[in-house]
């Protein structure tokens, strides 16, 4: 973590409030970033990602959104869920109507959303 910081120059990392914890891969990235020349970037720790789907809840890593289902979230919309977010609750999506109204919100911040306009 902290030479990927130091190799890319990253300036803002995300992370679950179980890596943003005292003694978590933040801080732990910290030495290695500074020992390659490197800053480290500002820690921005947010609560568990939750897909409700009817009444089942299912707990999911960032890297299962981004990675595993990019066609459910598209990268830029979690990083704009995480940025709204309160601190300390958990973040809570759900399919339907409110979901959609969060796709809809964020039409201001991503005019040509995702290469859909191109061909």
């Amino acid at each position: 973590m902290g030479a990927r910081w130091a190799i890319h120059g990253i300036t803002c990392e995300p992370a679950g409030k179980d890596h943003g914890a005292a003694g978590g891969s933040y801080d732990t990235g910290i030495p290695i970033c500074r020992l390659l020349g490197g800053d480290p970037p500002d820690k921005i720790v947010y609560e568990w990602i939750q897909l409700r789907e009817w009444a089942h809840v299912k707990l999911l890593w960032p890297n299962d959104w981004t990675h595993g289902s990019p066609s459910l979230v598209p990268p830029e919309i979690l990083r704009y869920v995480i940025a709204r977010s309160k601190i300390n609750r958990h973040i809570e999506l759900i399919p339907g109507v409110r979901f959609s109204r969060l796709l809809t919100s964020t039409r201001d911040w991503f005019p040509t959303p995702f290469g859909m306009g191109k061909k």
